[in-house]
């Protein structure tokens, strides 16, 4: 993963630093100085060079943008936590603000709160919000040419057999398409009530890292190379010393990503039985994914 947008980051000023991590160095937060009220969050991989320009964050913590360089092209990421209520205004409000601001590449993603499509959507086909409202959202997202990239559910506790909503988009410009060598696809993935969005982009930019040089042990065997009188048994030593510790080196990049493939194994199980139990609602399922889920849990702690 190379960008999170995550929203209820409920932090209030000055706390965030409870949520850093080693992974994802580079953080961008909008909190609230009094307490704890919505929050979002923008956070950017170490593998990926992204060099701020510019950030507007809205004082009540419910959108945050920031805009700069990965290597030579410009991107604009954006996250959004709407209200509960009015959420045709917040929207509208919000991606008038965020147009002023944009430049480059735009990738919106967030919690919107409304279903765009409630008989796609919503597993009752219908919406508390008004169609004469849903539709002023998706001419406010039209004006940024935005495309709707990806979605994902979420179920509502207590009912979470028999209802269901898609709130939470991923959005990307149409025009960046042409920047990419393929569409972007989605996924969802299960996470507390909420299925995260998962967006995959190939960019032109990309530049696969380059394969790094290491010492061919086959050298130190080689009895004619090693028996040089010019060459002391400290220096042998030393030679071998690093050898050994390229094969531990090695060893323990064996095991991190054989961990690795184990959890993205693990997760692509739970995606797929949760979106067939969504469809179903096996018991069968459910147990299956509980199970899965604990696998999980073990995995990572």
């Amino acid at each position: 993963m190379s960008v999170a947008m995550i929203q209820e980051t409920h932090f209030k000023l000055g706390s965030e630093q409870a949520l850093k991590e080693r992974l994802f160095p580079s953080a961008y937060f909008a909190s609230h100085p009094l307490g704890k009220k919505a929050g979002v969050v923008i956070l950017f991989s170490q593998g990926t060079p992204f060099v701020l320009l510019d950030q507007k964050t809205d004082p009540e913590e419910r959108y945050l943008f920031v805009k700069g360089h990965i290597n030579s092209q410009i991107y604009t990421f954006a996250t959004i936590y709407t209200p509960y209520s009015r959420q045709h205004i917040f929207i509208t409000k919000t991606l008038r603000l965020l147009e002023n601001f944009s430049e480059g590449l735009l990738i919106l993603g967030g919690d919107l709160n409304v279903s765009l499509d409630p008989s796609m959507d919503t597993s009752r086909e219908r919406s508390a919000v008004t169609y004469p409202r849903i539709r002023s959202i998706k001419k406010a997202l039209r004006t940024l040419h935005l495309w709707i990239a990806g979605g994902s559910y979420i179920r509502r506790q207590g009912t979470i057999h028999t209802i269901r909503w898609c709130m939470d988009r991923t959005l990307e410009q149409i025009t960046s398409f042409s920047r990419n060598n393929t569409c972007p696809s989605s996924r969802t993935h299960t996470w507390s009530d909420h299925a995260p969005v998962s967006l995959q982009m190939t960019s032109p930019l990309f530049k696969p890292k380059e394969r790094t040089w290491r010492l061919n042990e086959w050298l130190l065997m080689d009895e004619e190379e090693n028996t040089n009188p010019d060459t002391g048994r400290t220096t042998i030593l030393e030679a071998h010393k690093s050898v050994i510790r390229g094969v531990l080196i090695s060893i323990g990049v064996h095991k991190k990503r054989a961990g690795a493939e184990c959890i993205r194994s693990i997760l692509d199980g739970i995606a797929t039985v949760e979106l067939r139990h969504k469809q179903t609602l096996n018991d069968s399922d459910l147990r299956k994914l509980l199970s899965l889920r604990k696998d999980l849990a073990t995995l990572i702690t």
